[in-house]
This record gives structure tokens, sequence and C-alpha cells, in this order.
């Protein structure tokens, strides 16, 4: 009840200043891309640390990377959301480290790395890093957020760049999210036009282009 009337007056705030800039707009974006991750437990740490380590920076924030293995087919995986590269446990111990390299990391605002907050650029454009400055890998792995980042950026390179896509439980469509949150705080279809402007602004591209089975094609 709480939730909804809180929207109910961003939908009155939202009216009200649709005219006069779009802050309101960026405060309700940045709350849709919070990552509430939980805090990481002990056996996850002890894990993540029996990897070869290495970090990058992403908007100031440093993303924590993993290697495990030091054989010559390469695999990368991709976690999902409010998880980390401990997710991939199991996989990384059916692989022989004499035949596997397998490189993991944890998203932004995830596991080791730091950071506040995700969405589909900014996960894109740190996978997009690590691809460059790792690879090339034999295939990529991905998971929930992390396989709809995997379609995203592979989806954009040309045909035939070489690495395989698995992914596992695959959000479909970004605008299914977008409606279902609609639902869930009672937003007016006003208001759902207004945020998708400022999504479009934000992002580079309209809601509607996110679209997980149009990269895979």
């Amino acid at each position: 009840v709480v939730v909804n009337l809180s929207f109910g007056v961003v939908d009155c705030i939202a009216y009200l200043t649709r005219s006069r800039g779009d802050g309101i707009f960026a405060i309700i974006f940045r709350l849709f891309c919070q990552v509430l991750a939980p805090p990481l437990p002990a056996h996850h740490r002890s894990f993540l640390e029996s990897a070869r380590a290495f970090t990058l920076s992403d908007r100031g924030a440093r993303i924590q990377g993993y290697r495990w293995g030091q054989g010559p087919r390469r695999i990368l995986l991709v976690h999902g959301w409010a998880s980390n590269a401990y997710f991939w446990r199991r996989l990384i111990g059916t692989l022989s480290p004499d035949e596997f390299t397998v490189v993991a990391y944890d998203l932004p605002a995830h596991g080791l790395s730091g950071g506040r907050w995700l969405h589909l650029p900014r996960s894109g454009g740190v996978l997009a890093r690590v691809l460059a400055e790792q690879g090339p890998f034999e295939a990529v792995v991905g998971h929930s957020v992390g396989a709809f980042s995997s379609l995203y950026v592979l989806g954009q390179q040309p045909p035939g760049s070489g690495e395989r896509v698995v992914v596992l439980a695959c959000p479909g469509r970004v605008s299914d999210f977008m409606q279902y949150y609609q639902g869930l705080l009672g937003l007016h279809p006003r208001t759902m036009r207004l945020i998708d402007a400022r999504c479009e602004q934000l992002l580079g591209q309209p809601v509607g282009w996110f679209n997980a089975a149009d990269f895979a094609r």
C-alpha cells in the first residue's frame, strides 16, 4: 500500500513537471536500476579468492574479475541479477583446468564489484571490455541478465565473430519489465510514456528495441 501511494505521488509530480525538466524521471530510472544484492557470504568469498584475480574500471567503479585454469580453451561466464561469479562454481568444478581457462566477473554493484546500479547498456559495456581484454573466447555462457547482456553485445558483432553463446533463463524484452512494474506500482499510462521517453534519452534506443530475440538473430 505504501509503495502504491508513493508512486501515486510520482504520477502527480510527473504530470505537473512534464514540461519543466526531467529530474523526476531520472530519479525513477535510477530507482529502477538500483541493485539490492545481498551481502557476500564468507563461503562465496572463499571460492572467489581461489581464482586468479583481475580488475577493470567502469564509471569510477572497480569491476572484479576471476580466472580459473590455464587450458587453451577459454570460456566466459556471466552471472545474473543479484548474484555473483560464485553462481558458476559447479560448472567451473567440472571443467579440467588443463583443458580450459574459465573467466568470470562480478557485474557492477554485485559480488566484489563496486557501484550501486546496473542497466543493460552498462552491463553490455563491461562485457564488451572483458571480451576485448580477456578473450578471445570459445564460448560465452550467460544467466538471466548475463544472458541478455551476452546477446545484446554479441548480437551487434559481425557474423562469424567467433564466440558461441549459451543462454540460461534469459529475459525476453525490457518492455515486459516496464509493464510489470507499471502494474506493480500502479503507474498511470501517461507517466509510463514519459518514463519511456526518458529511458530512450538515457539509453540511446527506445525501450522496445531491447529484445533478446532480435539480438539473437
